[in-house]
């Protein structure tokens, strides 16, 4: 079965001239790809088979972004009709193969609210992680700080803790909350790629060899 990271090339070579976004989190959900061009917006959720909890899915876009669109392989003729119910709802359809087409139009919202989409692209994130991935592998605030954490942590070896959090941009909302948590989480190795070395009472990072 083609698995949905195997789609997102094809899709993106279908929207040449755009720029892709690749798993964008918006907190509560993920949309798979979304591309911009200057002023617009389209969302495209990636699956192996259209259904109703895809249609639902892309409904939700809707009110975010210009065009909505769900990609899935080429099935049997009775996908028809499935082509037809998303066109209804404004949805566009695009089969993926080797190459991608379009053979179902989205419906243009031109009332979208695409600021709300925008503010969740983050050019750091961008190309994270394929589009289909796993929500754990996703580009989130946490691991954007673990990864600016990690790049500080390369220029400067046996730096604080303290001083490393206090040069970064985190998404902690203070400084104690951000030097807590982050203490607790390299100490039980959920940050991967670094280590911590108690120094009396300041924790010193080190990079760990991949």
């Amino acid at each position: 079965m083609t698995r949905e990271t195997e789609l997102a090339q094809p899709v993106i070579e279908l929207f040449e001239g755009w720029e892709a976004w690749h798993e964008v989190s918006t907190g509560s959900v993920a949309a798979d790809l979304v591309f911009t061009l200057g002023p617009r917006v389209a969302v495209v959720e990636l699956k192996t088979l259209l259904s109703f909890a895809l249609l639902e899915q892309c409904l939700w876009w809707k009110h975010w972004a210009h065009w909505v669109w769900a990609a899935a392989p080429p099935r049997k003729r009775s996908r028809n009709m499935a082509q037809i119910v998303f066109e209804r709802f404004g949805v566009g359809v695009i089969e993926v193969g080797e190459s991608a087409r379009v053979v179902r139009q989205a419906e243009m919202n031109r009332r979208a609210d695409v600021s709300y989409i925008r503010k969740a692209l983050d050019p750091e994130g961008r190309e994270h992680c394929l589009a289909g991935t796993g929500a754990g592998q996703r580009w989130t605030p946490w691991v954007r700080t673990c990864n600016r954490l990690q790049r500080h942590v390369a220029k400067h070896e046996g730096c604080t803790l303290r001083d490393a959090l206090d040069t970064i941009e985190h998404h902690y909302a203070s400084a104690p909350s951000a030097r807590s948590s982050m203490s607790a989480l390299l100490r039980r190795g959920v940050v991967k790629g670094l280590r911590v070395e108690k120094d009396g009472r300041a924790l010193r990072l080190y990079s760990e060899a991949p």
